[in-house]
């Protein structure tokens, strides 16, 4: 009886978890693509020059892999409505943690660049901190 319960657990285990390693990689590249299609219409020539802006910001410590994941996340989070519009497998990718953090002055000079957030206007906006 221990042989069988050991047998199927050789078998099963490594198979369900290396199932689940592909399911995420299939996940994951179709989310990546469909995000691509969205933020980069013209494709690499459009996409090129923010990956090579990123490799200056970041001075070269990730690698593209990692830098477009962080784009495709954050920008993919502000333009895409996850309640409606997306499919089951970009709000699964979105809401992952990205693969790199950056620093604070990395931060700062990516949402300065590449997020376009609405001027404040009004009342708040005159008030010095």
């Amino acid at each position: 009886m221990f042989y069988y319960v050991f047998a199927i657990l050789v078998l099963i285990v490594p198979m369900v978890v290396w199932f689940r390693y592909l399911y995420i990689n299939f996940r994951e590249r179709t989310a990546m693509s469909e995000l691509m299609s969205v933020l980069f219409p013209e494709g690499a020539s459009q996409r090129e020059p923010v990956v090579q802006d990123l490799i200056k910001l970041t001075k070269g410590k990730y690698n593209r892999i990692q830098l477009l994941d962080y784009f495709l996340k954050i920008k993919g989070l502000h333009l895409v409505d996850l309640h409606t519009s997306s499919s089951r497998h970009v709000r699964m990718y979105l809401m992952r943690p990205t693969k790199i953090k950056l620093n604070y002055s990395e931060l700062v000079q990516f949402y300065e660049k590449y997020l376009n957030l609405p001027q404040a206007t009004g009342i708040d906006a005159t008030i010095d901190f």
